[in-house]
């Protein structure tokens, strides 16, 4: 008769539990790369999507504030701003009433909407959009056919389209924004 000789379970080496523990941390530290990855490719994304929606919203309000011109109101531009007295009915809120005059231009680097009273007091500031490294508005005059960063609708009448040049700090490219504004019927400008 043969006897077997059981011997206890010895466990694992010491080396043994070493790679298992290196192995485990590789994973562990392959999957937290993955994951932080994925977190910063949704926050990217997401943050330029807002940042479209922001220029699309621009683009709706300058539309309208450009269809919605008074006839007897003035149109100003110059390089970096737009004055638009009296202020169309898009802007014309209740609590800035006393407004004359409201204009879109860059303060440091946000594009905002500024209203003024009969004084030239600011009575209101309101930022459009943030992140703006440069901001040109030019006005093409129907004559000669060419653009420029000045215009004054009192003494030239309005410009048969105005173009906004927008370079944003996370945009690709700078986007360049048409508009053609033209006088609200007086049913409209009388709101």
């Amino acid at each position: 008769m043969k006897f077997t000789v059981v011997r206890p379970f010895r466990g694992f080496t010491l080396l043994e539990t070493l790679l298992a523990l290196a192995l485990l941390l590789s994973l562990m530290t392959g999957i937290y790369g993955i994951a932080a990855g994925s977190f910063d490719l949704a926050r990217s994304t997401t943050d330029r999507r807002l940042e479209e929606m922001r220029l699309t919203h621009l683009n709706l309000l300058v539309r309208r504030l450009l269809s919605e011109l008074p006839p007897e109101g003035q149109l100003i531009i110059d390089k970096n701003g737009l004055r638009l007295s009296p202020v169309p009915p898009a802007l014309h809120w209740k609590a800035l009433e006393d407004a004359v005059a409201v204009e879109l231009g860059v303060q440091g680097t946000s594009l905002h909407a500024v209203w003024f009273g009969g004084d030239g007091a600011v009575l209101g500031d309101v930022p459009l959009l943030r992140g703006v490294d440069s901001l040109v508005w030019e006005a093409r005059d129907a004559q000669s056919g060419e653009w420029g960063d000045h215009w004054e609708s009192e003494t030239r009448g309005l410009p048969t389209l105005l173009a906004l040049r927008l370079e944003t700090r996370s945009g690709p490219a700078p986007e360049r924004l048409i508009y053609q504004p033209t006088p609200a019927p007086s049913h409209v400008a009388a709101r």
